[in-house]
C-alpha cells in the first residue's frame, strides 16, 4: 500500500458531503468566505489607520 497524508485513519472513509450540508462539512466554505471577509477587512483598517497615521506614501 503507498504512503498517503492521511494514513493516520487507517481505512476509515471520509464522508462525501453537500455543499451547506451541516453533518457533512459543507458549511467549511461558508466559514472560509467568512474568514476571507474578516481578514479583508483587517488589512484595509491597517491600511487606513496607517495612511492617517504617516499620510499618504
Amino acid at each position: 500500500m503507498a504512503a498517503r497524508p492521511y494514513h493516520c485513519l487507517a481505512g476509515l472513509e471520509l464522508p462525501q458531503g453537500r455543499f451547506v450540508a451541516l453533518f457533512s462539512g459543507g458549511w467549511i466554505p461558508l466559514l472560509n468566505a467568512l474568514v476571507a471577509i474578516k481578514v479583508t477587512l483587517g488589512s484595509l483598517t491597517m491600511i487606513q489607520r496607517l495612511v492617517r497615521h504617516r499620510g499618504l506614501l
